[in-house]
């Protein structure tokens, strides 16, 4: 995601091409050497909108405070874990990516398209890791999930984090993960249309 820049991203389809990565607690940007990392993923249409509101003032999508490369250390101190803390939660960054895999099993997408969205080398690996989610059988309304999704995150910020005490911020007197909301099967729900623009050609 650090590597990621404007040219990568196609808004008109909803794609985004993976080819560069920067290694964590680094600053150098280098080209993925396998074939399954370098991979065009699917954008779902909030997303895309998430990306159309963000600033377009340089080549990278998230970029630094002073315009270059995110620190990973540095964002995982300032941003990552006091927001966690806030809302919380026990989560790890990588567990947004098993996230996102549950959710496209759940979607009915096959083995395939879930092993080439997430860059596994093969399918068997995906099966290893995710076999469960498709023992179980989960099935989940895409649109009105994708809609829950996106109604929380443009959420007021004060209704979503949770009250915690100033000592709450030094890790000493944390309370308990607040239960994460649970996405239901649903059918009959119309989800509001994102107003995306046609075109979009940032530089």
């Amino acid at each position: 995601m650090t590597a990621l820049e404007w040219r990568d991203v196609d808004l008109d389809i909803g794609k985004i091409r993976i080819g560069r990565s920067v290694p964590a607690n680094t600053l150098t940007v280098g080209h993925r050497k396998s074939s399954a990392g370098r991979r065009v993923v699917d954008l779902p249409r909030p997303l895309q909108q998430v990306l159309m509101d963000l600033p377009q003032s340089g080549h990278l999508i998230f970029p630094g405070t002073r315009g270059g490369y995110l620190n990973h250390k540095g964002w995982m101190r300032t941003v990552w874990r006091p927001t966690i803390l806030r809302l919380g939660l026990h989560l790890r960054f990588h567990d947004l990516r098993h996230f996102c895999a549950s959710l496209l099993f759940a979607f009915g997408e096959n083995v395939l398209t879930v092993a080439y969205q997430l860059g596994h080398s093969s399918p068997s690996v995906t099966l290893n890791v995710y076999g469960h989610l498709m023992r179980e059988g989960r099935k989940l309304d895409r649109e009105a999930t994708l809609a829950q999704l996106m109604k929380a995150f443009r959420a007021p910020a004060a209704s979503r984090a949770a009250q915690v005490r100033p000592e709450d911020a030094t890790g000493r007197r944390r309370r308990g993960p607040k239960p994460a909301p649970e996405l239901v099967e649903t059918s009959g729900f119309e989800p509001p249309t994102p107003s995306l623009r046609t075109r979009c050609s940032p530089s």
